[in-house]
């Protein structure tokens, strides 16, 4: 099928410079809503629109993006509880990729009862429930994870590791736990560094993290931290290559996302085991993200400069740099051969957290129209999303449904939240395999699942390691 007519909505203006992965989780969000649009069976004779604010690495930018929506939009000063002009009919948002930016926005807007749902945020402290009463997430618990990567040093007997871990409650949290359950089973951690966000380290960063790397005897290193914090890393390693290890990644740090300089590689993370949380695809998401182009959506700021990256010309005019597109352009790129056909994990997040959202919504105006009909209060019409009047849908009412929600999903899979609004406790387990071109292949070997009889389940076989590590011997487990 051909993209229907894109939902009402607007995107903030900033430089056009996206990371593609990055416009597969917008692309994924944008279908989720179409979908809904289209789908007479939820919210009939409604219609969703959405708002996108891009925080471009920044707490402030991402504050001022929530403020946007929950603000009137009639003043240019943002004036937050100050209820007139045209305000955003608001049913929640949904926000992701920076734990850091996710647990500020639950702590300032929390206060307004917004149901947030976080499409990336593993954080424990998110679950409790007193302070984060509007919290939600399409994606598990980081108490299970924790558990997860225990398991499987333990599966492979590697006692003595090293540990790199974000410089942020989470990464404390993570480092804390860690650390106490493996002294449980008597295995030890030969360092523990932490990693600094983006742009804030230290003049030291560099030499201790090259010193540890050299001359550790640890093989193995643990890390927890997402890209803003693996960044600084990332750059430390291009600099001043270090011996090679085995990297058992944590799925904060999604290789989707992929690097920000061209001369920042993957190759000393080749041979790497990663936790990705578990993810399928809708079946008529590839046709959706084919058909979407500069003439299907005109308005969008970024699809010129994406048609580019992934097609190697302009769909409008021939230039120096560009060839115009005659139609039938292939992806060339074997990285994002697939960005069509795959949702990514997070993608896949997002696609979840809007159906919730949108069942949630359903239940709410299905039951408002069944108490206008009990009460007689009016003959039968379309309910009205109403924003002031005492009678009628405000935000925070969406919570009380959002927390029973309880569906099958387009992928086939049981969507739901537990009592802390927690989702699904699976991750799946790759492989990462850089080939000399630097193209990197996953290879998915293993899987943990908290609920399952066999809860880590490893394909030894399939594993490739790092050349340096080809012969996995016992000497390199302890």
């Amino acid at each position: 099928m051909s993209p229907p007519p894109p939902p009402v909505g607007r995107t903030t203006e900033s430089e056009p410079q996206i990371n593609l992965m990055s416009y597969q989780n917008l692309v994924a969000f944008i279908f989720a809503i179409s979908e809904i649009n289209e789908n007479l069976e939820i919210l009939p004779n409604i219609t969703l629109g959405f708002y996108t604010a891009d925080p471009c690495f920044s707490e402030k930018q991402a504050v001022k993006g929530i403020l946007n929506i929950i603000s009137t939009e009639k003043y240019s000063t943002l004036i937050p509880n100050y209820s007139c002009g045209t305000l955003q009919k608001l049913v929640g948002f949904v926000d992701g990729r920076s734990s850091k930016v996710t647990l500020l926005l639950a702590r300032m807007f929390g206060t307004y009862k917004i149901p947030q749902i976080s499409y990336s945020s593993l954080d424990p402290i998110l679950s409790d429930k007193v302070q984060f009463p509007s919290f939600y997430r399409t994606v598990p618990n980081d108490n299970v994870q924790y558990k997860a990567i225990v398991k499987l040093l333990r599966y492979f007997g590697w006692s003595w590791v090293g540990m790199l871990v974000s410089d942020d409650e989470s990464g404390l949290k993570a480092s804390q736990v860690l650390q106490a359950e493996l002294s449980l089973h008597g295995y030890c951690v030969a360092f523990l560094e932490f990693l600094p966000y983006r742009g804030q380290t230290d003049d030291g960063f560099t030499a201790r993290i090259t010193k540890l790397l050299r001359t550790s005897k640890a093989n193995v290193i643990v890390i927890y931290a997402d890209q803003d914090y693996m960044f600084e890393l990332q750059v430390t390693l291009f600099m001043i290559p270090s011996p090679e290890k085995i990297w058992i990644i944590s799925s904060q740090w999604n290789l989707s996302d992929g690097v920000e300089f061209y001369f920042i590689t993957f190759e000393p993370f080749n041979g790497s085991l990663s936790f990705t949380i578990h993810t399928k695809t809708s079946p008529t998401f590839e046709d959706f993200s084919q058909n979407i182009n500069p003439v299907s959506y005109p308005n969008d700021f970024y699809i010129d400069r994406v048609w580019m990256d992934l097609y190697d010309c302009n769909y409008r005019n021939k230039s120096f740099y560009f060839e115009l597109c005659m139609g039938n352009e292939t992806i060339q790129s074997k990285e994002y051969r697939n960005i069509h056909k795959y949702m990514s994990q997070y993608s896949y997040s997002i696609y979840n957290a809007v159906y919730s959202l949108a069942h949630a919504l359903h239940e709410l105006t299905s039951e408002i129209n069944k108490e206008q009909i009990k009460n007689e209060i009016q003959a039968w019409k379309p309910p009205v999303l109403k924003r002031h009047q005492g009678s009628g849908w405000k935000t925070w009412k969406v919570n009380k449904y959002l927390r029973k929600v309880h569906f099958i999903n387009t992928a086939g899979e049981d969507i739901y939240f537990d009592e802390n609004g927690d989702f699904n406790s699976q991750f799946d387990i790759f492989n990462w395999i850089v080939n000399p071109d630097q193209s990197i292949d996953t290879i998915k070997v293993g899987q943990y699942h908290q609920q399952s009889l066999q809860d880590l389940t490893i394909n030894k076989k399939m594993i490739t390691w790092n050349p340096a590590f080809q012969q996995v011997t016992a000497t390199l487990y302890q």
